[in-house]
């Protein structure tokens, strides 16, 4: 579930392909993303530490951009904040099909400052990462992990991320082009078997690195995550989140 509270007087620009107005909105300094994974409703319908992010993002001079996949929308506006705009999105694509959904209709009026917030906080370490990002004052700061010749050959076609006993491995939606060293030459012109890896999905980022690629990369990535609820695409984009946003 992505997440934005934007406190400005709404200004009414149409209906939204789920019948949700949406505000004209500034540029920004900050924005935090806070979307949930989604895979089950469960996730969606839990939105205890998406509360947490947006009140850390708020608490450190950030808006926070609410897609909702889950049932905050209903009520609006929703997460008990006044001056929440809150718009429900369809469960496909993960965090990074609302990362990326935004860029492409934002590219032109980006913040200064963009922070991918995936839930749930806790995992992956994802919560004093979230503060380190929150307070730096680098243009990029993720994760890092091994160099990218780790998992160059990588490939995800079954998911069994789910609780214990909770349900079967799901069946992974294959990216177009694979393996992961080969997604990236692909969509991104680059691939460096030494440069390091991001993971857990959270990191932030800046106007100034998102401009350096066209809105037409964004747009081509748009449309290979935003193909179902558990796709391949998605965990190269965790993996590639320097490469794709992180400059040229």
């Amino acid at each position: 579930m992505l997440l934005t509270l934007i406190f400005a007087t709404p200004v009414r620009d149409g209906p939204t392909a789920l019948g949700y107005w949406r505000p004209v909105q500034p540029q920004l300094d900050c924005v935090a993303l806070v979307s949930t994974s989604c895979q089950t409703q469960a996730q969606c319908n839990n939105d205890t530490e998406a509360i947490d992010a947006v009140q850390l993002a708020l608490a450190h001079g950030c808006h926070a951009h609410v897609f909702s996949k889950g049932v905050a929308c209903a009520q609006p506006p929703g997460f008990g904040f006044p001056g929440v705009h809150c718009e429900l999105k369809r469960n496909v694509g993960r965090e990074f099909g609302n990362l990326l959904d935004y860029i492409v209709e934002h590219y032109d009026n980006l913040p200064k400052r963009l922070i991918n917030v995936p839930m749930p906080l806790h995992s992956h370490a994802r919560r004093p990462l979230y503060l380190d990002v929150l307070n730096t004052t680098k243009d990029f700061l993720c994760s890092e992990g091994g160099p990218m010749r780790e998992l160059g050959n990588f490939t995800f076609r079954w998911y069994s991320g789910f609780p214990a006993g909770s349900m079967p491995a799901k069946y992974v939606i294959p990216a177009k082009v694979e393996p992961m060293e080969k997604f990236s030459s692909h969509y991104l012109g680059r691939y460096d078997p030494e440069e390091k890896m991001c993971l857990g999905g959270l990191f932030g980022t800046s106007r100034h690195l998102i401009r350096q690629r066209p809105r037409r990369t964004y747009e081509q990535l748009q449309a290979e995550v935003n193909v179902g609820d558990t796709v391949e695409a998605g965990h190269f984009m965790e993996h590639l989140a320097r490469v794709a946003f992180g400059g040229v």
